[in-house]
Protein backbone atom coordinates (compact mmCIF):
# COMPACT_ATOMS: atom_id res chain seq x y z
CA UNK A 1 0.00 0.00 0.00
CA UNK A 2 2.80 2.25 0.53
CA UNK A 3 3.99 2.17 -2.57
CA UNK A 4 0.73 4.15 -4.04
CA UNK A 5 1.04 7.01 -2.07
CA UNK A 6 3.39 9.73 -3.84
CA UNK A 7 4.72 12.54 -2.10
CA UNK A 8 3.44 15.62 -3.35
CA UNK A 9 6.63 17.94 -4.58
CA UNK A 10 6.15 21.74 -3.85
CA UNK A 11 7.09 23.29 -7.21
CA UNK A 12 10.46 25.08 -7.26
CA UNK A 13 9.28 28.64 -9.00
CA UNK A 14 6.84 31.00 -7.94
CA UNK A 15 4.99 33.37 -10.45
CA UNK A 16 7.46 36.48 -10.76
CA UNK A 17 10.56 34.66 -9.97
CA UNK A 18 12.96 35.35 -11.68
CA UNK A 19 14.79 32.72 -13.45
CA UNK A 20 17.19 31.38 -16.16
CA UNK A 21 17.21 28.73 -18.85
CA UNK A 22 20.00 26.02 -17.59
CA UNK A 23 21.48 26.22 -21.65
CA UNK A 24 21.63 30.61 -21.58
CA UNK A 25 22.20 31.35 -17.95
CA UNK A 26 22.89 35.31 -19.20
CA UNK A 27 19.25 35.32 -20.37
CA UNK A 28 17.01 35.97 -17.60
CA UNK A 29 13.41 35.54 -17.40
CA UNK A 30 10.70 36.21 -14.92
CA UNK A 31 7.73 33.66 -14.95
CA UNK A 32 4.45 34.57 -15.95
CA UNK A 33 1.95 32.12 -15.23
CA UNK A 34 2.33 27.98 -14.05
CA UNK A 35 0.24 25.31 -14.80
CA UNK A 36 1.89 21.67 -13.42
CA UNK A 37 5.52 21.31 -14.06
CA UNK A 38 5.25 24.28 -17.28
CA UNK A 39 6.21 27.75 -17.03
CA UNK A 40 5.63 30.17 -18.71
CA UNK A 41 8.01 33.18 -19.49
CA UNK A 42 8.60 36.07 -20.54
CA UNK A 43 12.37 38.14 -21.26
CA UNK A 44 13.06 40.50 -18.19
CA UNK A 45 14.76 43.09 -20.75
CA UNK A 46 11.78 42.58 -23.93
CA UNK A 47 7.84 42.57 -23.81
CA UNK A 48 8.57 39.37 -25.80
CA UNK A 49 5.99 36.58 -26.63
CA UNK A 50 5.72 33.55 -24.16
CA UNK A 51 8.48 30.93 -23.59
CA UNK A 52 7.59 27.88 -22.36
CA UNK A 53 9.72 25.72 -20.18
CA UNK A 54 9.54 22.50 -18.05
CA UNK A 55 10.16 23.14 -14.42
CA UNK A 56 13.35 20.55 -15.20
CA UNK A 57 15.37 23.15 -17.88
CA UNK A 58 15.03 26.34 -14.92
CA UNK A 59 17.14 27.35 -12.18
CA UNK A 60 15.71 30.61 -10.11
CA UNK A 61 18.74 33.54 -10.77
CA UNK A 62 20.88 34.26 -7.46
CA UNK A 63 21.31 38.17 -7.36
CA UNK A 64 25.65 37.81 -6.72
CA UNK A 65 26.01 41.82 -5.82
CA UNK A 66 25.42 44.14 -8.43
CA UNK A 67 25.19 41.82 -11.57
CA UNK A 68 22.06 41.36 -13.19
CA UNK A 69 23.29 38.52 -15.23
CA UNK A 70 23.28 34.52 -14.15
CA UNK A 71 26.46 32.64 -13.55
CA UNK A 72 27.94 31.11 -16.28
CA UNK A 73 27.28 27.71 -14.79
CA UNK A 74 27.54 25.92 -11.25
CA UNK A 75 31.04 25.52 -11.63
CA UNK A 76 31.75 29.47 -11.61
CA UNK A 77 29.31 29.35 -8.37
CA UNK A 78 31.69 27.31 -6.10
CA UNK A 79 34.99 29.03 -7.67
CA UNK A 80 33.85 32.48 -6.68
CA UNK A 81 35.90 34.16 -3.37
Amino acid sequence: MLRDFKMIQPFKFEVGDTVYEITRPQQLMVIIRRSGLIYYCRLLDEKSHEIVFMERDLKKEVNYGCSQQAPASDNEIHHQS
